[in-house]
This record gives C-alpha cells, sequence and structure tokens, in this order.
C-alpha cells in the first residue's frame, strides 16, 4: 500500500518535471524564443500606374506589367500587353503613312498642291491648244479640197459647156430652160435652140408633179446686139449695131419643149429676149438671156451657173 502511493507520487512528479524541464533550461541557458513573424501591410499601387482600360465588345483587358497599362483594344480585339519595356509592333492591316509626307510643314504641303494644280492646268492649256491646231488643220485641208474639186469640177462644166450651155429663168410662174448648142455660139455659125417652158401647179398633178408642161405657148426670140467687141486699131472708130433679129419658136412635138435655129451676123454680147404667153392668159412674159458671141470662156459663166443650181431645186420634178 505504501509503496503504491510511493509509485503514484513518484510518477506525476516525473510527469510534471519532464514537461517544464525544456523551459527551465531555456531559462538557464539564455536561450531565445523565436518571434512570431508579422504579415507585412500591402504596398499601395504607385503613382504611374495606369487603371486597365474597362473591357469592350465583351472581352477582357489584360493587366498591366511592369507599372504600364496594356494599350486599348482596336476593332474589338485586344491588344497583347508590352513584354520586357518593349512595345508590341502595330498590327499588319494599318496602313503606314505615304513616303515624304511625314516631318512635312502644313505651309509645305499647300505648296505641294498649288504646284500640282498648276502643272494640271498647264497641261490641260496644251492639250487644248493642240486641238484647236489640228481642228483648225482640218478645217483649212477641207476648204483646200473642196477649191480644188471646186476647181476641177468648174473646168469640166467649163469644157462641156462648150458643147451646150444652159440658162434658166423663173418669171411670173413660168419656168424657163434654153439649152444653146454648141454652148459658144459664134458670129456666122447657126446655133440651136432648145426651150422647155413648165408652169408652177397651186395643185400638184400626180403625172407631172409640182410643174406641168405649157402645150399651148406662143413665145418669140428676139436678138439684140449690146456691144461689139473693140477694134484692134485703136485709132478706128467702133462699127455700128446690127439690127435686132427676131425668130419664131416653134413647139418640138414633146409637152412644153420649143426650139428655133438662129445666125447672128456679128461678135459681141446679145441679148436674148423670149416673150409671149399662154393661149388661155392675158399677161404675156418676158426672159432675158445674155450670150457672148465668139467669147470663150464667158464671163458671166460662174454667175450663171450658180443661178441654175439655184433654180434646180425649186420644185419637185421640174422639167427640162
Amino acid at each position: 500500500m505504501q509503496w503504491r502511493l510511493v509509485s503514484s507520487w513518484t510518477w506525476t512528479t516525473v510527469l510534471v518535471l519532464g514537461l517544464s524541464a525544456p523551459a527551465l533550461a531555456r531559462d538557464v541557458i539564455g536561450e531565445e524564443e523565436p518571434e512570431e513573424k508579422k504579415e507585412e501591410p500591402a504596398k499601395p499601387a504607385p503613382k504611374d500606374a495606369k487603371a486597365a482600360p474597362p473591357a469592350k465588345d465583351g472581352k477582357a483587358v489584360p493587366p498591366a506589367k511592369d507599372g504600364k497599362a496594356a494599350p486599348p483594344a482596336k476593332d474589338g480585339k485586344a491588344v497583347p500587353p508590352a513584354k520586357d519595356g518593349k512595345a508590341e509592333p502595330a498590327a499588319k492591316d494599318e496602313k503606314a503613312a505615304p513616303p515624304g509626307k511625314k516631318g512635312k510643314t502644313e505651309a509645305e504641303l499647300e505648296k505641294e498642291a498649288e504646284e500640282a494644280d498648276a502643272a494640271a492646268m498647264k497641261k490641260a492649256e496644251e492639250e487644248s491648244r493642240k486641238k484647236r491646231e489640228e481642228e483648225a488643220k482640218k478645217k483649212k485641208d477641207a476648204e483646200d479640197k473642196r477649191a480644188a474639186n471646186k476647181a476641177e469640177i468648174g473646168k469640166g462644166n467649163l469644157e462641156d459647156a462648150r458643147k451646150s450651155r444652159v440658162y434658166k429663168r423663173l418669171k411670173d410662174g413660168l419656168l424657163f430652160t434654153a439649152k444653146v448648142l454648141p454652148g459658144a455660139v459664134e458670129d456666122n455659125k447657126m446655133s440651136e435652140m432648145e426651150f422647155t417652158i413648165v408652169q408652177k401647179l397651186e395643185d400638184p398633178d400626180p403625172t407631172y408633179g409640182d410643174w406641168a408642161p405649157v402645150e399651148d405657148g406662143d413665145f418669140l426670140a428676139t436678138f439684140t446686139c449690146q456691144s461689139l467687141p473693140a477694134p484692134k486699131d485703136p485709132k478706128a472708130k467702133p462699127g455700128a449695131l446690127p439690127p435686132p433679129v427676131v425668130y419664131e419658136i416653134h413647139p418640138l412635138g414633146d409637152a412644153g419643149k420649143y426650139g428655133l435655129h438662129a445666125t447672128l451676123p456679128n461678135a459681141g454680147v446679145w441679148q436674148l429676149k423670149v416673150t409671149g404667153k399662154k393661149k388661155d392668159s392675158q399677161k404675156p412674159t418676158e426672159v432675158n438671156i445674155p450670150l457672148h458671141v465668139s467669147v470663150w470662156p464667158p464671163p458671166d459663166f460662174d454667175a450663171e451657173e450658180k443661178n441654175n443650181v439655184t433654180l434646180t431645186g425649186s420644185g419637185r420634178r421640174a422639167l427640162e
């Protein structure tokens, strides 16, 4: 019984001393107890740091690195942040500034624009001048060609007129077309003259059109000498004019056709006067035609040709 009490006390003492021995040893030796680690407070963000921009189009922007804010997103696509302090290269679809424009002042750019406008205006004026010169040259060439053709035609007509010459006259609604054979009338040689006489109709005829032949006409032809050629001897006196010559104009069988043969005794300028009327008309008609006898080329050739062209277009189907 006594042993059991001693043993119980002994184990209790040993247990207490075992638990407190390390603390007593540290107090005797002087070993310090480890201090408790304190948590450091969070450092505030640097002043130069920029807040990341808000997300666009539902896509988040990556956080900034090295205290620099990431660039904003473009076209709805996030731009990757810079690495190691170096900016990322620009996107491939971005167009670089044109060469030569970078670094120029506004005055220099304005001067270049003015010089370009001046050059364009000068070029346009030069092209306009060349165009005017070409048009003027074409016009002159055309006029020269027409003049040359007219000269050739005139020569041909003049040669043809030697054989047969035509005169036209319009009087009192009657169109006279006189055809002289040969066209170069010579004195003391017989000439043949044919006349086509038509009348202007108020109502076109289904057969003849605007002009109907005059079938019942009564006409006379009177030739009067108006001047003689100048004498070869300047001292000689001019001769006396021959008397007029009158011929009756006869129908030739075809409707509106009449004719005569005449021989003129002297060279010079003669006037052919045709007078007459239709049988059912009370008013006579008179037309005059100049004849240059033994004179070629006649001085009135161009004027008569022009008059013929004018009267030829005076009506539809005018008979000749």
